[in-house]
């Protein structure tokens, strides 16, 4: 299976993004719960998208909870999904 991890972390400056293959070395059935030896993980790539300067300011302000809106929230929703 390929996986993707997305992360945008405190600094709100852009998204980093992580491509793995995983796989069962042991060729499938199942395990019991907690033994991983026989999972494998591969990088396919990776690749940091850096936020427009409107974007991450409006990210930063965000963080404000005393100052941000929902309606501010809702917009901000819309364009991180752009």
């Amino acid at each position: 299976m390929i996986v993707a991890g997305v992360m945008s972390g405190t600094s709100a400056d852009g998204i980093n993004v992580a491509l793995l293959r995983v796989s069962d070395r042991a060729g499938g059935g199942a395990r019991p719960r907690g033994i991983h030896q026989s999972i494998s993980f591969q990088l396919i790539g990776h690749a940091q998208y850096l936020y427009p300067k409107r974007v991450r300011s409006a990210v930063l302000a965000s963080m404000n909870a005393a100052r941000a809106s929902d309606a501010d929230l809702a917009r901000l929703n819309f364009l991180l999904g752009e």
